[in-house]
């Protein structure tokens, strides 16, 4: 009867005991949730609005601005081949040359021709002037002198055709040699010696190194700024120490389908000889605002949908306020309308943030 005493006493100290220490636990956690964190510290600019220039930065490459495609105006088999890509080369200089046999053969032939018609003239002629005098004098009539003044015409218009005919075989042979038609250049060559070419086949491509520029991708929404860029600074990868001015040169009419961009031209103003077609550059167009503007960083733009918006400081908590963004810049975006001066934005972390959080400003950037 005791054991069973002791036994139900000791059954009790446990459950008491289990009772006070998950009592403690409880006490314990509730404790650590009560614990509140501080708030963040946030990064913020305070927008001021700014009448500075705006700067767009393209990426390009150095082209010429003349590039010629040459090609024989007859066929035939090249049989000399004097130039390579990157050779330079001076006007009128020969290029390329084909078999000139069988023109040349005609060309005699022509001169043979001609020889022949010229003959043949010359007795027409003479036989007029011996036989007017004779039909003047009504010793043969009228019949028999249009003979002789027809044979002499048709003489004539067939000498004028035989000195055709040989000038035309005469430019044949000369194209037979394709030539500079200005210095520049070779950047391509599309036929070797002892190929046979078609008359128009494209054989050579001439690039004139003596006005070189900058082609561009421009979006749609910066062509009618860039028409008024204030000043084109262009800066090359290969070159770091050179630094050119540029003039806005040739605007495409048609954007490209994928892309959306308008191909511009920036012409090179006193390019050195340094600079090489193909080069890669940076473009920097810098317009001249004459209204006042609101820039913030690009980083402070927080899109959760289809509206982008910023966070804002006000009593030391943050609210969504949308804006309307008007132009984008390499790092920067203008604020056309939703922000104020003196609105204090939130510029770094913004994706951890939440609507109407405390927080902590840090500064500044």
């Amino acid at each position: 009867m005791k054991i069973k005493m002791i036994k139900k006493f000791l059954l009790v100290i446990g459950i008491v005991a289990i009772c006070f220490f998950v009592f403690k636990v409880v006490k314990t956690n509730s404790k650590k949730e009560e614990t509140v964190l501080p708030p963040p510290v946030v990064k913020t600019l305070t927008i001021l609005t700014s009448n500075k220039d705006s700067e767009y930065v393209y990426s390009g490459v150095v082209q010429p601005h003349y590039k010629s495609q040459l090609a024989f105006q007859v066929g035939g088999k090249i049989i000399k081949k004097n130039v390579s890509v990157g050779d330079n080369v001076e006007q009128g200089a020969v290029l390329m040359e084909l078999d000139s046999r069988d023109i040349e053969q005609a060309v005699k032939n022509s001169e043979a021709a001609v020889s022949l018609a010229e003959a043949k003239y010359k007795l027409a002629e003479d036989n007029l002037k011996r036989y007017e005098p004779l039909y003047q004098s009504k010793f043969i009539s009228q019949a028999e002198y249009n003979n002789y003044v027809n044979a002499d015409e048709t003489a004539k218009d067939a000498l004028e055709q035989a000195n055709a005919l040989h000038t035309q075989s005469l430019n044949q042979l000369d194209y037979c040699k394709l030539c500079a038609d200005k210095s520049g250049v070779i950047s391509g060559v599309d036929a070797e010696e002892g190929q046979v070419v078609t008359p128009g086949q494209k054989i050579i491509t001439l690039v004139q190194n003596n006005q070189l520029e900058v082609e561009i991708n421009v979006p749609e929404n910066r062509i009618d700024q860039l028409k008024s860029a204030k000043e084109i600074n262009i800066s090359f990868s290969a070159l770091s120490d050179v630094k050119l001015k540029g003039s806005l040169g040739e605007i495409s009419p048609v954007a490209n389908d994928a892309s959306r961009t308008y191909r511009v031209r920036i012409n090179l103003i006193d390019p050195p000889p340094s600079i090489k077609i193909g080069m890669s550059s940076s473009v920097s167009i810098n317009e001249n605002n004459s209204s006042s503007q609101i820039w913030i960083p690009l980083g402070a733009v927080y899109q959760p949908d289809l509206s982008p918006a910023v966070w804002v400081v006000k009593d030391n908590a943050v609210t969504l306020k949308n804006i309307t963004v008007k132009d984008f810049g390499s790092d920067q975006v203008t604020v056309s309308d939703g922000l104020s001066e003196g609105d204090v934005v939130v510029t770094a972390g913004i994706t951890k943030l939440r609507e109407g959080q405390e927080v902590r400003v840090g500064g500044d950037n």
